[in-house]
Formats: structure tokens, C-alpha cells, sequence
């Protein structure tokens, strides 16, 4: 496994790039841009579940995002 700047081995960039595009989803208020976020940070047949929601898939989660 090579290091790629910082000390960070290419896969935890790799990490690194998921989690902020995931993060990302949830901060913007466009939805062809969350959805392509979304696509790039979690899997087809996903689930999100929190008290108040659960939602599977996702175009359920983009939907749901967009409520916030």
C-alpha cells in the first residue's frame, strides 16, 4: 500500500474522500449534486435509520435529506 501525501496511505484517502462526500449529501441543498455524492459514498441498497426516519435506498435518503 504507497502513501500518498501527509502520511496517508491511499486507502485512507480513499476514506477520507467517502466520508466527506457523505458528509457533504447531507449539507447541500441541490439535489443532483447530493445524489451524486451520494453516489459516491454509499451503496445501492443502503439504509438510513435514526428515531424519526428509516428510509432504505438511495433515492429514499436523497428525498429525505432534502426535508431537512
Amino acid at each position: 500500500m504507497g502513501k500518498v501525501g501527509k502520511g496517508m496511505s491511499v486507502n485512507q484517502r480513499s476514506l477520507d474522500e467517502v466520508v466527506l462526500a457523505y458528509v457533504e449529501a447531507w449539507s447541500t441543498p441541490d439535489e443532483a449534486v447530493r445524489r451524486e455524492l451520494l453516489d459516491m459514498s454509499v451503496a445501492d441498497g443502503a439504509s438510513y435509520t435514526d428515531p424519526a426516519y428509516e428510509v432504505r435506498g438511495k433515492e429514499e435518503t436523497v428525498s429525505l435529506i432534502g426535508r431537512y
